[in-house]
């Protein structure tokens, strides 16, 4: 599992499987950093896109050099 930056609290697992990317212990303004060479930046924003849906969060990805960020960002209000 990727390490989440920005955050005090510890990475917990799953006992039914282990989980690639954090996406669901996020809080709002963490992230995590995904090298280029393991997994193209279109596979990781496929990746963010069904974690919004499945967990109701939203996250934006971002090319940085040799890195994809992956940050989670406040949802927007619907009016």
């Amino acid at each position: 599992m990727y390490a989440i930056e920005n955050s005090s609290k510890p990475a917990f697992e799953t006992n039914w499987r282990h989980q690639k990317y954090p996406f669901q212990q996020m809080d709002i303004g963490e992230y995590f950093l995904v090298p280029k060479s393991e997994v193209k930046p279109s596979g990781i924003a496929a990746s963010a896109s069904w974690a919004s849906k499945k967990f109701n969060k939203k996250f934006i990805t971002e090319s940085h050099g040799d890195y994809t960020k992956v940050t989670r960002v406040k949802k927007p209000k619907v009016v």
